[in-house]
């Protein structure tokens, strides 16, 4: 579903992704972790085709980046870290824009079936939190907003930055929950970029640990508790479960 090889971004400091190789099989759930400023989120804005690389391939659903973008995005759903609403729109708006923009017409009691199935989803009333401006949600309420305004246009392909960042260990599970939620039920395929251990451990079937633009380790969050990889297990010492 996912393939890349040798992918090599440099932006004239030395290479951010080195001939990098990274899969994902359909219907998995792939965690990509790593120190800070190794090159997860690059790799992560090349899958979404907002960087393109210097060098090397990248194919999702058997279409070929940069030349079937438009193609690969119609199929792709993005959870950003800071969940990027429009502070202007209310949650229903929110999430009725990805269709808007994509020009799929809808009459509206269509188009309101939609988006209340997409709030439910994700557990939130569309009635109750449907008519919310942005500044009046918690910080997990956003982060199910901004994955509702991501399903509704029913991707193929899920990618999720940092999505448990700044969430209180409550809402942290409750997002893992959705995400495995929305992988299982929606049957896509899914890239989240994380540095929380425990979410990933929860939520991924193979986690991925970039180091100085490569990944020196692939394996199940079973392996990965029990790596010997010397920052492995670095990080690990400084995590509480």
């Amino acid at each position: 579903m996912i393939s890349v090889e040798r992918l090599t971004v440099d932006f004239g400091q030395g290479p951010i992704l080195d001939s990098l190789n990274f899969s994902v099989a359909p219907g998995e759930i792939s965690a990509i972790m790593g120190l800070s400023g190794g090159g997860k989120s690059t790799l992560l804005r090349c899958l979404s085709g907002l960087i393109v690389p210097q060098a090397g391939t990248i194919t999702i659903c058997d279409r070929q980046m940069p030349q079937d973008l438009p193609e690969i995005r119609s199929s792709m759903g993005m959870v950003f870290q800071t969940s990027a609403l429009f502070d202007s729109l209310s949650v229903y708006q929110n999430v009725a824009f990805a269709i808007r923009r994509r020009g799929t017409p809808q009459q509206k009691e269509q188009l309101s079936q939609t988006i209340h199935q997409a709030l439910n989803v994700v557990g939130l009333d569309p009635e109750e939190d449907g008519v919310k401006m942005p500044s009046e949600l918690s910080g997990g309420m956003k982060k199910r907003v901004g994955m509702a305004r991501a399903i509704v246009l029913e991707p193929k392909i899920m990618l999720y930055d940092e999505p448990t960042t700044g969430l209180d260990p409550i809402s942290t599970e409750v997002i893992d929950g959705l995400i495995s939620k929305i992988n299982n039920e929606a049957k896509t395929t899914t890239v989240l970029v994380s540095h929380d251990v425990a979410s990933c451990c929860r939520t991924a079937d193979r986690i991925w640990f970039l180091e100085n633009g490569t990944f020196t380790f692939c394996g199940s969050p079973s392996e990965f508790l029990n790596s010997k990889t010397p920052a492995i297990q670095n990080m690990l010492r400084s995590v509480r479960f």
